[in-house]
């Protein structure tokens, strides 16, 4: 039989629903591959269940992902808070991969969940053994970036850390604090404060880091240039009545809509500590777009 002939042949069959349309096959081999690949064409546990679709949706054996040593946060409370809430209602949010090497995977966002099911692996190895991931494709430069970016919508930078981060997107970028401002959606007066942070006496950096001086603090000190101890100001700050507290953040809120700046995400029944994170982490921010634009 010629080609041609063979060819007609298995036209008409699949016509006839007796055989597989031609190229069907071999899409479905494809397919089979596809779900057992990720772009790289390394091999994964499988395609994650939300989104068969998505070619850069992946679920990821655990010990295939490693943390990325650079990334600006150098702690991650309230692991086992994470857990518990996996456990009970599942993974809503993939966390975010770039390909690194052979079954090799480097987290871009999203450390808390991986240490979260890191410990609920060790209760039950069996369900809790792969997580769901997306694979993106990224430039060096650009990884610090949505790290900084991605943190800061959690309020889960301190302040030096944001300081340092700052410093490094402008060298590795090469740009100057007036668009670097427009990169992680701060006012430029903000990102100046933040940055003189860096000028502070190595003994303030570290009390800035264990919390010990607030932004106001800084913000006082800053202007002399040795940072102040915590005042009774502050102390007063902390006794506010939460639903005083949550009105000023509803007015921050409107605030950082109208001067362009990244929103404020707000639980619908916040605690107390997180309104005062809320407001010590992006008031000052605010605050100075404000000013600026006066």
């Amino acid at each position: 039989m010629s080609v041609f002939q063979t060819r007609l042949a298995e036209v008409k069959a699949a016509a006839a629903g007796n055989a597989p349309a031609v190229g069907e096959e071999a899409a479905e081999l494809a397919a089979d591959k596809a779900v057992m690949t990720d772009l790289a064409g390394q091999p994964v546990v499988e395609k994650a269940r939300e989104s068969q679709a998505d070619k850069y949706a992946l679920i990821l054996k655990l010990d295939q992902i490693e943390p990325d040593p650079d990334q600006p946060r150098s702690s991650f409370a309230e692991i086992q808070e994470k857990a518990d809430s996996i456990r009970a209602h599942g993974q809503f949010q993939s966390i975010t991969v770039e390909f690194i090497g052979p079954h090799r995977y480097r987290i871009i966002d999203g450390e808390r969940r991986w240490r979260a099911m890191q410990l609920l692996c060790e209760e039950d190895p069996v369900r809790y053994s792969t997580i769901d991931a997306k694979l993106k494709r990224i430039d060096a430069g650009d990884r610090l970036l949505i790290q900084v970016n991605a943190n800061e919508l959690r309020n889960s930078l301190t302040p030096m850390e944001r300081a340092r981060a700052y410093q490094r997107i402008m060298m590795e970028k090469q740009c100057t604090q007036e668009a670097l401002a427009g990169l992680v959606h701060k006012s430029k007066g903000y990102v100046s404060k933040t940055l003189k942070l860096l000028k502070l006496s190595a003994d303030d950096q570290a009390r800035v880091e264990t919390g010990e001086l607030s932004a106001r603090d800084i913000r006082e000190g800053q202007e002399t240039g040795s940072a102040k101890p915590p005042s009774s100001t502050r102390e007063a700050r902390v006794s506010v009545p939460l639903e005083t507290a949550l009105h000023t953040v509803r007015l921050l809120q409107v605030l950082a809509d109208r001067h362009g700046l990244a929103p404020i995400a707000v639980a619908d029944a916040p605690s107390k500590k997180e309104v005062l994170a809320i407001l010590e982490s992006r008031g000052a921010e605010i605050l100075a777009a404000v000013e600026d634009n006066a």
